[in-house]
């Protein structure tokens, strides 16, 4: 008799696990495909399913903040800086500093 309790929670921990892993097997598929779009691929979308519970409405949600995601880099990628005018920013920035560490004179003679 004093086997049945234990049996009986075992068996519940079964079942959980079974439901719980049938629950959230959508998401590794979806966490997948999002790690594969990158700044170049912002147009792909992952598949959305029509069941309304937690994952259905995760999907739509992913595919708002990617569609955001896109309009925000199209519209804003003209002001971007290119990596030549990031550097010359930064060379300009850092002139100062590096003249009054090695005592070059402001202008060259």
């Amino acid at each position: 008799m004093t086997w049945i309790v234990p049996l009986a929670i075992v068996a519940l921990l079964a079942v959980v696990w079974v439901i719980v892993g049938r629950t959230l097997r959508p998401v590794e598929p979806m966490r997948a495909q999002v790690a594969t779009i990158g700044m170049t691929a912002l147009d792909r979308r992952i598949p959305e399913t029509q069941s309304g519970d937690e994952i259905a409405r995760l999907a739509v949600t992913v595919n708002e903040m990617l569609t955001r995601l896109e309009h925000s880099v199209r519209h804003n990628s003209a002001s971007w800086p290119t990596p030549h005018t990031n550097y010359a920013h930064h060379s300009h920035e850092c002139a100062p500093n590096l003249r009054s560490m090695s005592n070059i004179p402001n202008e060259p003679t």
